[in-house]
């Protein structure tokens, strides 16, 4: 099982879309896929609400409400964490503990540029992202 969490500080960085692509990436295997979201507007839930029950099957992993993400559901292959924006210090750090990835989308501009770069940082001293106990990746929006 994998767990990846989607973070960056920045709001409207692609956070959401990233989460349901992954999710629907993974589904369309036959993977048994959860996706759980932590942010407040519940972007990815309501996308999951709203999707045809024809398209492969795509679990809610309800956190809904919760400061900690704890371990998935058993039977999942593939985990997704969509996250809020501001997302820094300590509760990234316990996040960093329990995933196997985390996935950073980054917008081409300044404000964006410069948001992600003290989140890289911050990224370089957690010990999880150190011992590369956690895989770090970056995707390019827009």
């Amino acid at each position: 099982m994998r767990t990846f969490l989607i973070a960056n500080p920045k709001g409207g960085c692609g956070k959401s879309t990233i989460a349901t692509h992954l999710a629907s990436w993974f589904a369309r295997f036959d993977d048994i896929v959860y996706l759980g979201d932590l942010d407040r507007q519940q972007s990815s839930r309501q996308w999951l609400d709203l999707r045809p029950k024809h398209l492969p099957d795509i679990r809610l992993w309800d956190l809904c409400g919760r400061e900690e993400i704890g371990s998935p559901p058993e039977d999942a292959d593939f985990a997704i964490i969509d996250t809020p924006a501001g997302l820094h210090g300590k509760p990234l750090r316990k996040m960093l503990n329990e995933v196997d990835r985390i996935v950073v989308p980054v917008l081409p501009s300044r404000f964006d540029m410069l948001a992600s770069r003290d989140f890289f940082e911050e990224l370089g001293e957690i010990k999880a992202v150190r011992k590369e106990k956690v895989g770090v990746a970056i995707v390019a929006m827009r």
